[in-house]
């Protein structure tokens, strides 16, 4: 996605609503695809001697899922993309490396499915019952159990 700043005068305002192909993302990993198209809706500003972008951007994306191991369904959505330009402005701006960052950004660590109310998977229909709480320690059984180390200082 190119701007010319050049084209943008002081206080005039250029809209920019488009979808961009998906390999602009660039994305072909083992746990995440690109998928659609990435939807575009920015406005573009000349504030003085500076450029101000500003708006949304979103694509839907396949990314596994960590619990099931399951290609998801995965929508991103920026939706305060904000990009400062200050010159010496070139002829042409690619905001298209912006974009990508962005939404790689809002990807999280680990993709899970949402389980229904009773921990079923909607994907592969297992059952995933919540973890247990770990069995409490108390003071005394934990000062037991370092006792039991053998003290090599003494020997």
């Amino acid at each position: 996605m190119l701007i010319y700043p050049s084209r943008i005068d002081t206080d005039q305002t250029l809209l920019l609503d488009q979808e961009l192909p998906s390999s602009i993302l660039k994305l072909d990993e083992p746990l995440a695809r690109q998928h659609g198209p990435v939807k575009v809706n920015l406005t573009v500003t000349r504030d003085g001697e500076t450029l101000l972008v500003t708006g949304q951007v979103g694509t839907l994306l396949h990314l596994r899922c960590g619990r099931c191991a399951e290609w998801i369904d995965w929508p991103v959505s920026v939706p305060n993309f904000i990009l400062l330009i200050e010159p010496p402005f070139p002829d042409i701006i690619d905001l298209t490396p912006y974009i990508r960052e962005d939404i790689l950004l809002d990807l999280p660590v680990v993709a899970s499915c949402r389980l229904d109310s009773s921990g079923c998977c909607p994907l592969t229909g297992k059952i995933y019952l919540p973890a247990g709480e770990p069995p409490p320690i108390t003071g005394q059984d934990a000062w037991k159990e370092l006792d039991k180390l053998k003290d090599r200082t003494k020997e």
